[in-house]
């Protein structure tokens, strides 16, 4: 939905389309179907990394860069005070070791 957001502020919405997958938007894009397709980093790697493995048709599909970028917060309920003041330091810790760009580069997304 946000892709879909910031894109109509700079293309009219009759050109852009939904799409039900990220398989589906890959298919579509070198079906010629479509020109440009969005999707979020970790889930398009996992879905586009087994789909080329069936079929190299998908080897031409070209990344243009990225688009957008998103922080992410942990939330918790008030009473699990102490407990997000420890997730903090391990998250502080995982960011120091590199443990957090490693789980990134990894095949991480529910697609699979």
């Amino acid at each position: 939905k946000r892709a879909e957001k910031e894109l109509t502020k700079v293309v009219p919405s009759s050109l852009l389309s939904d799409i039900t997958s990220t398989e589906q938007g890959l298919k579509k894009l070198i079906r010629g179907r479509t020109d440009v397709f969005v999707e979020q980093t970790l889930v398009f790697k996992g879905v586009y990394e087994t789909l080329q493995k069936n079929n190299k048709e998908f080897g031409l599909v070209y990344s243009a860069g990225i688009v957008d970028t998103l922080q992410n917060y942990v939330y918790l309920n008030k009473r699990h005070k102490t407990l997000g003041e420890k997730l903090a330091l391990i998250i502080k810790d995982m960011k120091s070791d590199g443990s957090i760009s490693t789980y990134m580069s990894e095949d991480c997304t529910m697609n699979k």
